[in-house]
């Protein structure tokens, strides 16, 4: 790369790495095609920097300092446009076999490709930081690199290739690259491709390692997903770094058994590959299939087993809170049957577009513009669905009384759902669902934040028990009746209780003859059941059967499930919270951290310490304001920011390692939900065939955005200039 005053030295087309003195040949030829007539830029604004003017081109009055180690290639064109970087400095010598070498500005005349970092005394491939910007943009995008058909007389050879097409219309040197190159080297097919995915999401995971590592203890997200008849399972890492948390992607990987064993073993050996000690793992996030969670054979135990001792399982929130509200929409008849119909009017709209186009019509002509208007599928996985459908049918029903009056004549479902969702009853019942599964929507979406912490995670699911609660009371119920009289009055509904629509039962002819004990006992049973309906009010009937049924169950299912006396470890972090943070619950916060073998007496000094300074105070000050201002922020997170403000970190180690360790529980596997539709993205059926290693790297590439976007293209080239490649010219 270097050279003397008597000997110059060839440089590599590549970055600042040595290849096989055959490929450096090769390299020099092809790439040196590619640049005859490339813009450059010469760098004259920094210390010892100097324009060269032999070199024959003209510098741009408002140059600023660039440097190929460092500059992020966002805009291609305007990049293109600058050119390679070639700055004229004092070059700085390198001592080799007792003599100097350095590099000769000859060179850029020779190469025009070549580019030079002052910063890193080294010399780079323009063209090679390009094609890496462009994999990196695609897979950003969530985009197919390839085409059906990639060759030359396609009209459509993909989305890798079109774009480099386009970008040599505006690029004479790439042009020519592409007319003129070896079949055997464009470095633009898919397994070039493969490579610089491969790079990217190599670093990703290497800069999460990094951050785990620093951090030390961890917990770990897994889930299930199916694309394409294959089962993978997402690896999700939690962790705090620099008093942030995150939840980051760190594989997919294919399992051919979903046995808690077999997904314990690929987990463990993804960890071991990355030099993720089990021993640091202290939480275990999970839904709550048996083959997860069991005590014996589930995933949590065989991890338990195969070394991570300080970790406990932790059943996701957010499945939780779904399966409370699943039982109440399927167990109580009158909850489900509203369902039901809501779901039929789903089938019925969306199966036919003659139908929506009615329907689109009457949201005009009631001028329904704002809120939501759509039905949605009901989903076990889709956890807002059923809120959602709640919310439509209360804003859309007199449009959708009017496309199904008119539908009617043409469709006997139609009438009969009419009948059904034309009542007051019926209007009374979705008005109540629909504040109870708002404000579970509400909970499940917040629970679901990726820095929500197991702290916060109780404290809403108790408010929202405290919720539930307080709706259980007369005045609540003649409110929601109240509210239903004004929209029956607006919708057009007589807002009363239609009596029930019950046919007498009857003997048949031939076993009534006014003797037999059958006879005799099926009237007084009629007699009975008349007397207790007229006995009864409607408005009594839905009371009892609806009503308070209905609030009795949300509450005993989420008291169930949500039990903190449950958890022990639940029980101790009650003692982070802010409204709860006092001396009575300082051996609370002690005997967590005998867990983790951190010193009790210490951490309970220092816990009451935090509680008496002024940090805490303006802790609590930050909160109140952020209520006010209807912002609500998990707990430990504005924790973890006020010791970083103040650096009490090492004010009060102790405890910071306490509020860290909390803090990386597992909560939801929220994330692992969101890493699975990346999946049915990237890997849709026109895209069924891809392999796993590359549906893996674009995955990570497009979870983790910020990381990938923060890699510098200096280390993709050194990285692909770093494999021995066998060129044929």
């Amino acid at each position: 790369m270097l050279s003397d005053d008597k000997t110059d030295a060839t440089p590599k087309h590549d970055n600042s790495t040595r290849r096989p003195e055959t490929h450096l040949r090769q390299s020099q030829s092809l790439v040196s095609e590619l640049s005859q007539n490339c813009p450059r830029t010469f760098v004259d604004n920094a210390p010892g920097v100097s324009f060269d003017t032999d070199i024959g081109r003209t510098h741009a009055a408002s140059c600023t300092l660039r440097d190929p180690a460092t500059e992020n290639v966002v805009n291609i064109d305007q990049v293109l446009a600058l050119g390679p970087i070639q700055p004229v400095i004092d070059f700085p010598a390198t001592k080799f076999g007792g003599r100097d070498y350095r590099f000769q500005k000859k060179w850029y005349s020779t190469y025009d490709w070549l580019e030079y970092s002052v910063e890193n005394d080294a010399m780079y491939c323009f063209y090679c930081r390009i094609f890496g910007t462009l994999v990196r943009h695609i897979a950003l995008q969530n985009e197919a690199f390839r085409g059906h058909d990639e060759k030359s007389t396609s009209l459509n050879q993909g989305k890798f290739l079109e774009e480099i097409k386009f970008l040599a219309k505006y690029h004479a040197p790439l042009q020519k690259w592409l007319d003129s190159h070896p079949e055997n080297v464009s470095w633009l097919s898919n397994d070039i491709q493969n490579e610089m995915i491969s790079i990217i999401s190599d670093n990703v995971v290497e800069t999460i390692r990094e951050q785990v590592k620093k951090s030390r203890f961890y917990s770990v997200e897994c889930d299930e997903v199916t694309s394409h008849k294959d089962s993978y399972m997402s690896i999700v890492l939690r962790y705090v770094h620099e008093h942030t948390i995150y939840e980051r992607v760190v594989g997919l990987k294919h399992v051919q058994s979903l046995k808690g064993k077999s997904l314990s073993d690929v987990l463990v050996e993804e960890l071991g590959k990355h030099q993720i000690p089990l021993k640091d793992m202290i939480g275990k996030g999970f839904d709550g299939a048996s083959n997860m969670s069991g005590k014996d054979n589930g995933m949590q135990q065989k991890l338990t087993e195969a070394g991570a001792t300080m970790s406990f399982y932790f059943h996701c929130f957010a499945h939780r809170l779904n399966l409370v509200l699943g039982k109440c929409a399927k167990t109580l008849p009158m909850v489900k049957d509203v369902f039901e119909t809501i779901g039929s009017i789903f089938t019925v709209m969306e199966g036919s577009p003659q139908r929506m186009a009615v329907y689109e019509e009457n949201l005009k002509k009631f001028s329904v513009k704002e809120g939501r208007t759509a039905l949605r599928a009901f989903s076990d996985t889709r956890w807002t669905a059923r809120a959602d459908n709640l919310a439509a049918t209360v804003n859309t029903l007199p449009a959708l009384i009017a496309t199904l009056e008119e539908l009617k004549s043409s469709d006997a479902a139609c009438e009969g759902l009419l009948i059904r969702i034309g009542t007051f009853e019926f209007l009374l019942k979705v008005l109540i669902l629909k504040e109870c599964f708002d404000r579970s929507r509400y909970a499940s979406e917040y629970l679901q934040r990726e820095e929500m912490d197991m702290v916060t995670a109780v404290d809403s699911v108790t408010t929202l028990i405290r919720q539930i609660s307080s709706l259980r009371t007369e005045q609540k119920l003649s409110d929601f009746v109240q509210m239903a009289k004004e929209r029956a009055a607006e919708f057009g509904i007589v807002d009363d209780f239609s009596p029930p629509d019950k046919r007498r039962r009857t003997l048949p002819s031939r076993l009534v003859d006014g003797q037999t004990v059958l006879d005799a006992s099926f009237s007084y049973r009629i007699g009975a059941e008349t007397e207790n309906i007229q006995a009864e009010s409607q408005e009594d009937t839905f009371r009892r059967s609806f009503y308070y049924t209905l609030l009795d169950l949300l509450l005993n299912e989420l008291q169930k499930r949500f039990s903190s006396e449950a958890c022990e470890v639940m029980v101790q972090l009650s003692a982070l919270c802010p409204s709860k943070w006092n001396e009575a619950n300082v051996t609370k916060i002690k005997k967590f951290a005998s867990r983790y073998d951190i010193p009790q007496e210490a951490v309970g000094l220092e816990y009451s310490m935090f509680r008496d300074s002024g940090f805490f105070e303006s802790l609590l000050q930050e909160i109140e304001e952020r209520k006010a201002k209807m912002f609500k922020n998990p707990y430990l997170p504005l924790i973890l920011k006020k010791f970083s403000e103040g650096d009490l970190a090492t004010l009060y180690p102790n405890l910071f390692r306490v509020i860290q360790i909390a803090a990386t529980i597992p909560v939801t596997i929220a994330s692992c939900e969101r890493c699975h539709s990346k999946v049915k993205i990237i890997n849709n059926y026109l895209r069924a065939k891809m392999d796993e290693d590359r549906l893996e790297s674009l995955l990570l590439i497009s979870s983790e955005r910020d990381l990938s976007q923060d890699i510098k293209l200096v280390e993709l080239v050194n990285q692909f200039a770093i494999k021995p490649r066998k060129l044929r010219l």
